[in-house]
C-alpha cells in the first residue's frame, strides 16, 4: 500500500471507528502526543483521547455516520497533511436522518514506527473561520 493509500486508510477508520465508538482503537489512530480539539476541549495523547472523547458523542450507539468524501493529501517526507470535506449525520430511532454537520477535516499526520498516524485532527465547520495556523491545500499536484 503506498503512502496515499495509507493515508486514506487512516482517515476512514478514524470516521469509521467513531461511529463505531471504538475509542481504543480510534486513539490508536493518533501519534502518542496526537492532538484532538473537539468541543471547546483539547485532548492531548492517546490516552486523553480515549478517555475525553466519549463524552462528547451521542449516548446511543449507531445513531451518528460520518461521511468524508476524498482528501486532498499533500506529502512531506515524514509528515503529510489532508484536507477532507465531512458530513454527519444523526439518526433518530424514529423518522429520517437529520445532517447534523457540513465541514471539512484538517489532518496533520505523521510516520511513526513505519505507520502514517494523526498527529493533529481538526474539525472545521464550513463558514467557520480557520484556526490560527491551519491553511487550505496550496499546491494543484505534485
Amino acid at each position: 500500500m503506498d503512502d496515499y493509500e495509507e493515508i486514506r486508510r487512516v482517515i476512514a477508520l478514524h470516521a469509521q471507528l467513531l461511529d463505531e465508538r471504538r475509542w481504543a482503537d480510534l486513539a490508536a489512530l493518533f501519534c502518542d502526543d496526537g492532538v484532538l480539539p473537539w468541543a471547546g476541549q483539547t485532548f492531548r495523547g492517546r490516552k486523553a483521547i480515549m478517555e475525553g472523547l466519549p463524552a462528547t458523542q451521542p449516548s446511543t450507539p449507531h445513531r451518528i455516520k460520518h461521511f468524508v468524501y476524498a482528501p486532498v493529501i499533500d506529502i512531506y517526507e515524514n509528515e503529510a497533511r489532508a484536507w477532507s470535506d465531512v458530513i454527519v449525520s444523526l439518526i433518530p430511532e424514529d423518522g429520517p436522518a437529520e445532517m447534523s454537520f457540513v465541514g471539512r477535516y484538517h489532518d496533520h499526520l505523521r510516520r511513526e514506527g513505519g505507520r502514517w498516524r494523526l498527529s493533529k485532527h481538526i474539525t472545521v465547520k464550513t463558514g467557520d473561520v480557520l484556526p490560527d495556523g491551519e491553511r487550505l491545500p496550496s499546491r494543484l499536484s505534485d
